[in-house]
């Protein structure tokens, strides 16, 4: 399973220095929750966009911890494939897709990058047609489909989007300081320190212990 990993829109248009900076915090903090947690992922930095790879069996696992990261707008969960030509692309895509269209109006939505002979309009019109040609679904819906096939092409590399899931946003833990946010296990605390460790902020806890044994395991479970 590959999961590609899209950065919160306020780091993507900072200036390069900081954008990299930011990028890099939220790689080794993806990394630090990866170890912490003992699954295994291969875990890719670009300059626009991170990539982790892992086996099916901890795909869940590892798509709960992305979209739970402060720093990530959006997780986009995909299966990843060698093609090299539009042929190449449209057997891969009827393969995997063509259940999902049967009795259903449905449209092809690409994205292209590196070096082809073919542009982006290209590919969304010839996996549509080999589609539409099997002769199983309701027809093409350009506005209104019932089904959207996404597809992201990156030289001879092509991601079939599974599905879509929305990160928690902010920016990356630690690039913005640090704060000790005193919790008491109520609401207010919480909702700050959750704001606080969203924006960026590296929040540490500091727990008065007045309420006895059960008081302290409370607010344990609520700071975990």
């Amino acid at each position: 399973m590959k999961f590609m990993v899209k950065i919160f829109p306020e780091v993507m248009v900072k200036g390069d220095a900081v954008k990299k900076k930011m990028i890099r915090q939220l790689y080794f903090n993806l990394k630090t929750l990866f170890e912490r947690t003992a699954v295994d992922v291969e875990l890719k930095r670009f300059w626009d966009k991170l990539e982790a790879l892992c086996s099916d069996d901890v795909s869940e696992t590892v798509g709960q911890i992305l979209i739970k990261t402060p720093g990530i707008e959006q997780v986009l969960e995909a299966q990843q494939y060698p093609a090299k030509t539009l042929d190449a692309i449209a057997d891969v895509v009827v393969a995997q897709a063509a259940d999902s269209i049967k009795d259903k109006r449905f449209v092809v939505r690409a994205k292209r990058t590196g070096t082809h002979d073919f542009t982006s309009n290209d590919i969304e019109r010839y996996v549509g047609q080999r589609l539409f040609d099997l002769q199983i679904s309701a027809g093409v819906d350009l506005k209104n489909p019932q089904v959207k096939i996404e597809l992201e092409v990156h030289q001879d590399q092509l991601n079939l989007i599974q599905h879509r899931h929305k990160g928690l946003g902010g920016f990356p833990m630690g690039t913005q300081g640090e704060v000790l946010s005193l919790v008491s296990g109520g609401f207010d605390s919480t909702v700050a320190s959750y704001l606080m460790m969203r924006r960026g902020l590296k929040t540490h806890f500091v727990f008065f212990n007045l309420g006895g044994a059960a008081h302290e395991l409370g607010v344990k479970q609520v700071a975990l």
